[in-house]
């Protein structure tokens, strides 16, 4: 019996959670104490037994299930395949779902043909959402849907309220392709003994889960051990102990810190750990489950229940009994203690105050009319704070966000990320002898800043200044934040170059960022952007890596790290020097690594005239960096240096591969212009050292290493018309690899890079190959006597053999493009090929708008455009390079369109 209650008492409260709440934690809460100590015992994870017995029954009653897939995670996607879609999470994300935006995989699951799990209601249900999203006063859709087992009705409101055209979007970014921006490591902490007890994500990041390695190891900032992150045998991780405990005390001298995962080469993934908002002077927990309390001011206290305060140090707390003892402290913080519930007429005072109370949360000090506190925005990170108050008072100062201000006005640095309209302020005024402390809250009194900053790894922000050239690997692992005001909020992406990296970015973190030296910007509207609105934060990023600093001291060259690495001997240092084509290795010799573990020493007299440096393991990139700073006083002296190689007459080939491995901004100026007569004079061999996993750079072979230079290959070839014999010497290159991958019924690493970076290329390319060869076999056909014309002709028989051979060919080819483009079995009655066109319809569409992309406008301004490019006729390829970059749906469909309507057609 265990199994079903569990399986029902998941399936009944998913249902009312939202996608980040931890699930099993809100199950064992929700159950009696006899029945948790039976699925649960102590902990907040089912025990073996209950496990197994779900299980059991799913596989006795034939439920959905995916408890095929390795780790814990295929018990909570089991729970989920029985719900679909809580009506928090529909009302918070359905419109995010519909326009093709990070899409659970359990609803795909339910949406797909995977055996049992698929389903046709719930198929019913998408569909029916998808009319109504488009047309919501049509009531017949709105009925139907209602009546759907599927749809979380009780939600309906919210769910309406969200689809329609007035919402107002409170979501932080969601990202595109691959990337997930809130996927975090560690869950919620939980307040529980006088220790935070924090357990590892439900969803771990990708860079963790997909890991090869047995252990890794947990760094968390101010803690004296390194925990162990362990691969079960299922392939899932375990965090060693079961969780993190960060006792109290050294909780409340920081409440932030840095997480890393390391590996033998360094960090996989990091991020900022919070126990609780620091900018906050009183914060409550539940005792029995050890949650914070997000809203104090809707806060009702439960008899005999116990909680926990921490407050500001200078704080203290008062009863009709006197003042409440902490039960520690430190320079900033104080913990209380109430076992039993608040005792009567409780008050935490701060600056002679009361600033909240248990029996009066709201607001605990008085309100006096004409007092108020307004915000100006100065930069994204830092605010104007003015303190008005009535006539005849006096300002002696004011309390807000967790500080202390004197006089009317102060400046603050802020965190882009939180919202300071509407905080309460307590201001201390005074009317001759009389004084007093009201309360306000505050009040914007400008426009939005327009602009972007990112927090480093102590958590102190740092604007990007729109004129500088910015360091990507600053970037990595780090909460990127972007502003801008309100009249621009039509449709906001960030871009890099051409590239969308999010819509909606208010507040995003990646692990890597593959910058080329593209700008970084924010536009408003992609399909129909007006151009105008563009705000350019930073002319160019370029990739670091680990690679933090190079500094020159006298004798040597010091090549800083962004942090210690344990396998420190294994790295290997490369130099790019002055008048040289190639960068060169240095000889063990000549590097000496730092006792530190976060750096090389390397002796000034082997080298000569360095431009830049790089670090290696195992043929791998972990980091590079110019000799000197941008913007430094001798940087136009070594842009020149670099201009010279880049543009030296011979050896192109093997400069432009070096160039890929080295992850050199060549979209950065003024490096741009020369490599662009570069790639135009030499135009395969570009081709070939940015795309081939065999060239000299192919010594890290994996796709990530590839992508890299997606941009710089379309970028700078996006014209390219390669000849028939161009693409011959390409299929001679690549012959062993394509065919290898086609005969596993997959497509090549080469090939997949083209498909992503450049499809109407790739189909160019497979189409002129095909063609001369179709011509050859054509040409070594035996000539017979035509009876009507009595002239000798290729035999009638075999062209029409080999032209419909060669029909197949063509079809074949887009037939493997389509069923490798990552989207999946389609849905029943439909076809790859209308698969692929309706999921770039989908993922085409503004961030905005619920419908489609418009069926004519993809054809008038994608498709056109493509088959223009493919025949090298002019056009306006704007919106397609857009459509290319934006959606791996698109890129696929047109090389299937391409090599249809432009293969199969040309011999009809």
């Amino acid at each position: 019996m265990g199994g079903i209650v569990l399986l029902v008492v998941g399936s009944a409260v998913s249902r009312t959670l939202d996608m980040e709440d931890p699930l099993w934690e809100r199950v064992a809460d929700a159950c009696s104490p006899t029945l948790r100590a039976s699925l649960f015992r102590s902990g907040m994870y089912p025990i073996q037994e209950a496990r197994d017995s779900l299980a059991d029954t799913c596989l006795s009653l034939g439920l959905r299930h995916q408890l095929d897939l390795p780790g814990k995670h295929r018990f909570w996607r089991t729970v989920q395949l029985q719900v679909g879609f809580s009506g928090k999470s529909g009302a918070a994300r359905l419109w995010a779902w519909l326009a093709g935006f990070s899409m659970p995989e359990t609803m795909k699951t339910l949406l797909g043909e995977t055996g049992y799990n698929g389903s046709d209601t719930f198929k019913r249900l998408w569909w029916l959402l998808h009319k109504w999203s488009a047309s919501l006063n049509d009531t017949d859709l709105e009925e139907d849907l209602l009546r759907n087992p599927w749809y979380p009705s009780e939600a309906h409101s919210a769910i309406k309220a969200s689809l329609s055209g007035e919402r107002k979007f409170a979501l932080p970014g969601i990202g595109m392709l691959d990337d997930n921006q809130v996927s975090t490591l560690l869950s919620t902490a939980k307040f529980k003994k006088r220790e935070f007890e924090i357990r590892l994500s439900d969803f771990l990041p990708g860079e963790v889960d997909a890991s090869a390695a047995s252990t890794l190891r947990l760094y968390v900032e101010g803690f004296n051990e390194v925990l162990r992150l362990i691969r079960n045998e299922d392939g899932s991780r375990e965090l060693e102990g079961g969780c993190l405990r960060i006792g109290v005390w050294n909780a409340l001298q920081n409440p932030t810190r840095e997480v890393r995962v390391i590996g033998q080469s360094g960090t996989l993934y990091k991020e900022r750990l919070e126990l609780w908002p620091d900018d906050l002077d009183v914060l409550l927990w539940e005792e029995s489950t050890g949650r914070l309390v997000r809203d104090l001011t809707r806060f009702q206290a439960e008899g005999g229940r116990g909680y926990f305060l921490i407050t500001r140090s200078e704080a203290r707390i008062f009863t009709n009994l006197g003042e409440v003892n902490c039960l520690d402290r430190s320079d900033y913080w104080s913990l209380y203690s109430f076992p039993h519930g608040f005792p009567p007429a409780m008050e935490v005072i701060l600056d002679g105050s009361a600033i909240w109370a248990p029996e009066l949360p709201s607001i605990a000090t008085m309100t006096l009319k004409g007092s108020s506190l307004r915000i100006r925005e100065l930069s994204i990170n830092s605010l104007s704070v003015e303190v008005i108050a009535p006539p005849g008072w006096a300002i002696d100062g004011f309390r807000f966000c967790g500080r202390r201000f004197t006089g009317r006005t102060a400046q603050i640095d802020i965190s882009p990320i939180r919202k300071y309209e509407n905080r309460v302020a307590h201001l201390s005024l005074h009317r001759g002898e009389e004084e007093l402390t009201v309360s306000c809250r505050s009040e914007q009194a400008s426009e939005h800043a327009t602009g972007a900053a990112f927090q480093d790894g102590a958590g102190e922000w740092h604007p990007i200044l729109q004129g500088k050239a910015l360091d990507g690997g600053n970037l990595d692992g780090r909460i990127l934040a972007t502003s801008w005001s309100e009249d621009q909020s039509a449709d906001p992406w960030l871009t890099l170059g051409s590239q969308p990296l999010l819509a909606l970015p208010r507040s995003s973190r990646r692990q890597r960022y593959i910058a080329c030296g593209e700008s970084l910007q924010l536009r408003f509207g992609l399909m129909n952007e007006v151009t105008s609105s563009r705000i350019t934060l930073a002319p160019a990023v370029y990739s670091t890596g680990m690679l933090a600093a190079v500094l020159e001291e006298p004798g040597r060259y010091l090549l800083v790290l962004r942090e210690p690495i344990e396998a420190i001997d294994d790295f290997r240092i490369w130099v790019w020097e002055r008048g040289s084509s190639l960068p060169r290795r240095l000889i063990s010799d000549v590097v000496t690594p730092q006792s530190d573990n976060q750096g090389f020493s390397v002796s000034s007299r082997s080298v000569a005239g360095p431009m830049s440096w790089a670090i290696e393991l195992d043929g791998g990139w972990r980091g590079a960096r110019f000799h000197v700073e941008p913007h430094s006083k001798i940087w136009p002296l070594l842009c020149d240096a670099w201009t010279n190689t880049l543009s030296r007459d011979s050896g192109w080939y093997a400069t432009a591969s070096a160039l890929r491995w080295w992850r050199f901004p060549v979209l950065m100026k003024p490096f741009r212009e020369p490599v662009q007569a570069q790639a135009s004079q030499f135009r395969i061999e570009t081709f070939k050292a940015w795309i081939d996993s065999a060239s000299p750079a192919g010594a890290e072979v994996s796709r990530v290493a590839l992508e890299f230079y997606i941009n710089p290959l379309r970028t700078f070839l996006w014209n390219w018309q390669p000849r028939a014999g161009e693409c011959m010497q390409i299929w001679t290159d690549l012959q062993s690899e394509v065919t290898t991958a086609f005969e596993k019924g997959t497509i090549s690493l080469s090939t997949t890079l083209l498909l992503i970076a450049h499809p109407v290329l790739l189909a160019k390319i497979v189409s002129e190959i095909l063609w001369t060869n179709l011509r050859e076999a054509e040409a070594k056909v035996p000539t017979i006597l035509d009876n009507n014309s009595f002239r000798k002709v290729p035999s009638p028989v075999q062209i029409s053999r080999i032209e419909t051979e060669y029909r197949a060919l063509f079809g074949h080819a887009a037939d493997l493009i389509e069923q490798n483009a990552g989207y999946g079995k389609p849905p029943t009655g439909m076809s790859s090929y209308q698969y692929l066109r309706s999921e770039a319809l989908s993922e085409l569409k503004s961030w905005t708008d619920a419908r489609p992309l418009d069926d004519s406008f993809f054809q008038e301004n994608i498709l056109r455009p493509a088959e223009a490019l493919f025949d090298g006729e002019p056009a306006d390829t704007n919106r397609l390079m857009v459509a290319v970059s934006r959606s791996r749906a698109c890129c696929a469909f047109l090389v299937s369109y391409l090599l249809k309507l432009k293969g199969l057609r040309k011999y009809e």
